[in-house]
């Protein structure tokens, strides 16, 4: 069977689990969900039907539950290597200083019991080995090559962009794509070869640059244009490093936390961008998205490690947006409003200038 071996570097603590959110554990079906997001964010004719079959790429590649679909055409497997783990209590100083970013993941308290419950997460430092077997081509299915270059183009994307497990819009799981092996498909370890990895470069100049290659090498592997109707990469998206860095992903986190707080406050319409609903307690305001029940932000933070140095990194995705909020009183005896929303485009132009204004370096695909 063909076979894909990765390595992945974690850089920051892994908050990922099963039914027992207190245990932390790598789980294939989470993985597998993160390289469907990124598989249909850069992959425009996800959504269509293959040629002569009744499936559609994306669940001809990662299966579903409807009509006609079934299993994934490929198999994930995690390397048995247990990784360490730290529980996060009271004593653990593995969130301090990066409290803004990872609120939700500190120790909570049961109103109704009153017991507090504590997290697990997979400490930094520490390399994820995933292996992925490819299936042999169903009767009217995709050719093997075809789905590898969209498997790959979604493993890679995870290890620049996105990350793993809770919080990780937040940085919070950054896994950084460190080496990757082909077994039986010289063609598809040619798509390898494309696509540089920019993690094993030795400063931030040389990784943006590898990653450019590399984003723009993948999105010449997909036809058509994306259509926004969830969060895709397109022309509109646009990303930034910090130049400076930082000694440690701790404190590039903090860094990255106090530069989206900032902006939060400057920016009072921009800010709805990243992510609804929103509360502002100060004025006893919940503001909802109409006609969604809820708005991801697309805008995703991670750590880049090059060399021996940490850089907050943002990527500025493009994603649906509702027309109209709600802007709803916590208070009792005061109506709801609603309005029409802020404009999106606009408000991530306010994140750009703002990012560039604090020595953020990077640019759009434009």
């Amino acid at each position: 069977m063909e076979r894909l071996e990765v390595k992945y570097s974690i850089v920051t603590p892994l908050f990922l689990a099963g039914a027992d959110q207190g245990k932390a554990e790598v789980r294939a079906p989470s993985i597998k969900g993160a390289l469907r997001y990124w598989y249909r964010a850069v992959a425009p004719r996800y959504n269509l039907a293959v040629p002569g079959g009744s499936t559609t790429y994306e669940s001809e590649l990662f299966g579903g539950t409807g009509a006609g679909e079934g299993q994934a055409r490929f198999l994930i497997r995690t390397s048995p290597v247990s990784l360490k783990e730290e529980v996060v209590d009271r004593e653990s100083r593995i969130l301090r200083g990066v409290d803004y970013l990872g609120f939700s993941l500190k120790p909570q308290r049961d109103r109704r019991t009153g017991q507090q419950s504590f997290r697990s997460c997979i400490v930094p430092g520490q390399d994820l080995r995933v292996s992925f077997l490819m299936r042999p081509v169903a009767k009217k299915g995709i050719e093997s090559l075809v789905a590898w270059k969209s498997l790959i183009a979604s493993i890679w994307l995870l290890g620049h962009v996105g990350g793993l497990g809770s919080r990780s819009r937040r940085g919070f799981g950054t896994v950084s794509l460190k080496e990757w092996r082909m077994e039986r498909n010289p063609a598809a370890e040619k798509l390898l070869k494309e696509l540089p990895i920019a993690c094993n470069t030795d400063n931030i100049e040389k990784w943006y640059q590898g990653f450019r290659n590399g984003l723009s090498r993948i999105q010449s592997w997909f036809d058509g244009k994306p259509i926004v109707d969830h969060t895709v990469i397109d022309p509109q998206s646009s990303f930034f490093y910090h130049p400076a860095g930082a000694a440690s992903w701790t404190e590039a986190m903090r860094l990255a936390g106090e530069y989206l707080k900032e902006f939060r406050k400057e920016n009072r319409g921009g800010r709805m961008a990243l992510g609804l609903p929103m509360m502002v307690p100060q004025r006893s305001i919940r503001y909802e998205p109409e006609g969604f029940n809820r708005v991801a932000s697309p805008v995703w933070i991670r750590v880049i490690r090059a060399g021996e140095r940490f850089y907050p990194f943002f990527a500025l995705l493009s994603a649906p947006y509702p027309s109209k909020l709600k802007e709803k009183c916590t208070r009792r005896n005061m109506a709801d409003k609603e309005y029409s929303a802020p404009d999106m485009a606009t408000m991530m132009e306010q994140l750009q200038s703002y990012l560039k204004n604090q020595g953020f370096r990077g640019e759009g695909d434009r």
